[in-house]
């Protein structure tokens, strides 16, 4: 090699959607709220699939029962680890366990996160149009809908 550390392409691709990202954050200046989130959310889908592209269904090799798992725990953290694989591991014929690697489960718990922030989004979108639409109860209204 000639001393530049080599980059991966899925990381070039990556680096380049996240700067082509920020300029269309601009863009999205313009937009109404549900169109930002749809925004966000359209551009989210695009990373998601560069960093993590759909992988075939589970192979007989992902499913591992538990004793095996056992007996094969390191051989199996390491594949899991380099190649980026899940393992379901199985008890009596019956999933009870998965083995991912702990990078991708942090991002799993990221994206649940921003789920989360993005429905409290549309909810806060959707309460807004319905206070200009004047879809509103009273407190009083409210508490005798719901019994309380």
């Amino acid at each position: 090699m000639n001393g530049k550390t080599r980059v991966s392409p899925r990381k070039e691709q990556v680096d380049t959607l996240l700067r082509n990202e920020l300029a269309l954050s601009k863009e999205a200046e313009d937009l109404a709220p549900e169109g930002v989130v749809a925004h966000i959310i359209t551009r989210l889908d695009r990373i998601m699939y560069i960093i993590y592209p759909p992988r075939m269904s589970l192979t007989s090799k992902d499913i591992v029962p538990l004793t095996r798992a056992r007996a094969k725990l390191t051989e199996l953290v390491e594949e899991v680890h380099a190649e980026g694989t899940e393992k379901i591991i199985t008890r009596n014929g019956e999933s009870c366990a998965a083995l991912i690697d702990a990078r991708r489960l942090d991002h799993y718990h990221q994206l649940e996160r921003e789920h989360i922030h993005l429905t409290l989004l549309e909810e806060a979108v959707r309460g807004l149009d319905d206070l200009e639409a004047g879809r509103t109860l009273s407190l009083a209204k409210l508490k005798s809908k719901h019994g309380r």
